[in-house]
């Protein structure tokens, strides 16, 4: 059973199961405290009770079958908190018997030193965890976790704007300083400003990341140098370690998690480096569901982290023996969590596996009301690198600058908002919370440029979203500006190709419903007349405050009822804007063409994931043995270069280019494999259209925003593809999702005009 199969059923479990329980993991079975390499789901409660005292319909059963498989159970006692540090009275840490250099100050900058939003967390303190570089902007920032660089991480629709203000925005940003400790604190120490960050979900919804970056200043506040490419990509205390570890993989990471021998290594501020010497660190469950408390507006509030891997720290040699208190404690959450791999040659080599969030705890066996540290949490590296939108740093400066955190460009909105990202006139804003209306009203005034003038008391009926598209020097100083709360979409549609098919879930025109159940679609190209198999539905606002279509994997599709003309001389091309939910076939499809002409030369745009619900992905051609559309594919071509990611939106292309004699598919503006220079014989001029359906009629569990089919060569001549970018950046400006865009794109930061 793979990863993402895992995690929905841990999620599922979390929430279904009685209050008690405060996380659902894979792991390996504890027997007389000691963990054996026994598979099972491992459910953590409070406390253990007597089974008379449980009720019947709470009780944990010995076994559990899910999709025809039997899981073995197991039961442990913990709480669940994330580990953040206050400053107590010293005889509170007595068990620090000498206290780590990661609380010195550290110029250069490197993972693992303490650090803090110093702006509204001056009380506190956490672990920087890595260097790594914005692809929005080609910068460098600094990752930890929302919670240790933001007092409010949730989302501003679900806060109470009458309530306790948290997370207010200033006029020159939040000021991140390093370190962040007694008698070693302020803006001194500064080195950069909160840039952005994941908001998190309270219970029911599920959140999979608390990540936040910082956008680093060249020189710190006293005009040292931040960052040096020989030091700032290392982790403090970890030896072994000459260049910046590189992020694993997903498929990496769906290996080693699985493995109780794997070694994993941190260094944080509280606990100092781990995982070298005698004491090691084991992944002890996987794929896990945790209920734990965040702070939201002073309160604790219950959410759910999933997909969560947990550390365990063993005083032997192998991760069979006892285990040891405090693997983490308060103030190491953001830590970089750190493996080694073997590579070709049988060589080692450093890789980031995750960012630790907070722990399990245990009631002390000499005082129970005390809780004791025994498990660490963390968060895959590969769903950080999805939310923020980071590539690892290679250790140097080619193509790779310093952010400008004096010219910040702001867009305030009136209310709150669900949205993460907002495209405003093609510039890309996130999210970061409330601000002080009489700083910063929403509407135009006639100085765009705010002042720092002093605060009254704050009314946060409004919420700020700081760009990330700020010109990326160290001598271009955009003036601040405050933009209107109404956005202007592109000038380009399709309209302005030979588009011969056009579904749209944002154009409420274009189809009917019946409560939230689709009745009716309209192709706006008016070339099909569609039909719908079952009852998806409408998902109102479900990207970038626009409407989407939800389809169930089971029955459930668009498809035309017709065959009609979607080529012309060959050419041909589409794009669209998906979602795969969950992937059970090989050939479950985002869209497909099934031809009734012979020879039957048609497409499909599929999974190749071999049920697994996974995307590597493959384009399917035809299964004839002559006259075949291109003579190199043959039946399929796997993409090798791009992936989908379950469960997250994507922009999906593909042409046949047979003036060009190319053929090719993108993913997000970049290459799914090399182009292929061998289209043959032309795809069928006569199609049918099938939606989240393959020509065999597999539906897939995901959503549709858009698609768009054109009749056409897909640019000027020759193997140009300027009108598929420009779709691409129509695409990726209406839908919010200029992010995805690669740094090269000519519609990364603009959007596509006629």
């Amino acid at each position: 059973m793979n990863n993402d199969r895992l995690k929905q059923i841990t999620a599922e479990l979390n929430k279904t199961t009685s209050s008690e329980i405060v996380g659902v993991g894979y792991g390996f079975k504890e027997i007389n405290g000691k963990t054996t390499d026994q598979k099972t789901i491992v459910f953590t409660v409070i406390r253990k009770k007597p089974l008379s005292e449980i009720p019947e319909n709470e009780r944990i059963p010995s076994t559990i079958e899910i999709d025809g498989e039997n899981f073995d159970t197991d039961v442990i006692e913990g709480v669940m908190t994330t580990f953040g540090y206050g400053y107590c009275d010293t005889s509170f840490y007595d068990w620090q018997v000498n206290t780590p250099s990661n609380r010195n100050k550290h110029r250069p900058l490197m993972g693992g030193v303490s650090v803090t939003n110093f702006t509204s967390l001056g009380n506190y303190v956490g672990t920087l965890g890595f260097i790594a570089v914005d692809n929005e902007t080609d910068t460098l920032v600094g990752v930890s976790n929302n919670h240790v660089l933001c007092d409010d991480a949730f989302f501003t629709t679900d806060r109470n704007v009458n309530g306790i203000v948290t997370n207010l925005y200033t006029p020159d940003g939040h000021k991140t300083t390093q370190p962040n400790e007694a008698g070693n604190s302020g803006l001194i120490n500064s080195i950069g400003i909160l840039k952005k960050y994941q908001p998190i979900s309270p219970a029911p919804y599920n959140n999979e990341v608390d990540c936040a970056l910082i956008s680093l200043d060249q020189l710190d506040s006293e005009g040292v140098p931040t960052i040096d490419p020989a030091v700032s990509g290392l982790q403090f205390g970890i030896s072994g370690m000459t260049t910046p570890p590189r992020f694993a993989t997903t498929q990496e990471l769906d290996i080693i998690l699985q493995n109780p021998s794997q070694i994993y290594y941190s260094s944080g501020r509280t606990t100092g480096p781990k995982g070298e010497g005698v004491t090691k660190l084991y992944c002890t469950a996987h794929s896990s569901s945790i209920a734990i408390n965040y702070t939201m507006q002073g309160s604790d509030t219950l959410c759910y982290m999933n997909d969560t891997f947990e550390l365990q720290a063993s005083g032997t040699t192998t991760p069979q023996g006892d285990w040891c208190y405090f693997p983490s404690n308060g103030g190491d959450s953001g830590s970089a969590i750190l493996t080694q791999i073997e590579v070709d040659g049988g060589q080692q080599e450093w890789v980031i596996a995750g960012l630790l969030y907070g722990g399990r705890s245990i009631p002390n066996p000499e005082n129970p009301e005390e809780y004791l540290p025994i498990t660490t949490l963390c968060n895959r590296i590969d769903n950080v690198v999805n939310s923020l939108n980071i590539r690892a740093w290679d250790g140097t400066f080619n193509n790779i600058f310093f952010g400008n955190n004096s010219g910040v460009l702001t867009h305030i909105e009136p209310g709150t908002s669900s949205d993460k990202i907002k495209i405003i006139n093609g510039i890309e804003y996130w999210q970061v919370g409330m601000v002080d209306n009489s700083e910063y009203p929403y509407l135009p005034t006639p100085t765009p440029t705010p002042t720092n003038t002093t605060t009254p008391t704050p009314t946060p009926t409004n919420t700020i979203t700081p760009t990330n598209s700020v010109t990326p020097t160290n001598t271009t100083t955009p003036t601040p500006t405050i933009t209107p709360s109404t956005s202007q979409l592109a000038d380009w549609s399709p309209t302005d190709v030979n588009v011969v098919a056009w579904i749209d879930a944002s154009d409420t025109s274009s189809y009917t419903t019946a409560g939230s159940t689709l009745t009716s679609v309209t192709d706006k190209a008016g070339t099909y007349t569609m039909s719908i198999g079952n009852t998806p539905t409408v998902v109102t606002n479900g990207l970038n405050s626009l409407n989407v279509f939800d389809f169930n994997g089971s029955g459930e599709y668009l498809q035309s009822t017709s065959y009609r003309s979607q080529v012309s001389s060959g050419n041909h091309w589409a794009v669209g804007v998906f979602l795969a939910d969950f992937v059970d076939a090989d050939k479950d499809s985002f869209w497909s063409y099934e031809t009734n002409s012979s020879p039957k030369r048609d497409y499909a745009i599929s999974s190749g994931g071999n049920g697994l619900n996974s995307w590597p992905g493959e384009l399917d051609l035809d299964a004839l043995s002559s006259n075949r559309i291109s003579t190199t594919i043959g039946n399929l071509q796997n993409w090798n270069l791009q992936s989908v990611s379950i469960d997250n939106w994507v922009i999906v292309s593909c042409w046949f280019n047979k003036s060009g004699n190319q053929i090719g598919n993108r993913v997000n503006g970049s290459n799914s494999y090399t182009p292929v220079n061998d289209y043959d014989n032309s795809i069928q001029t006569n199609q049918e259209l099938r939606l989240m359906r393959n020509r065999s009629s597999q539906e897939l569990d995901g959503r549709l925003a858009e698609f768009f089919a054109v009749a056409d060569i897909p640019g000027t001549s020759g193997t140009d593809l300027t009108d598929l970018e420009k779709a691409e950046g129509y695409l990726a400006c209406k839908w919010g999702l200029q992010s995805l865009l690669p740094s090269g794109h000519p519609y990364k930061t603009s959007c596509p005009t006629q």
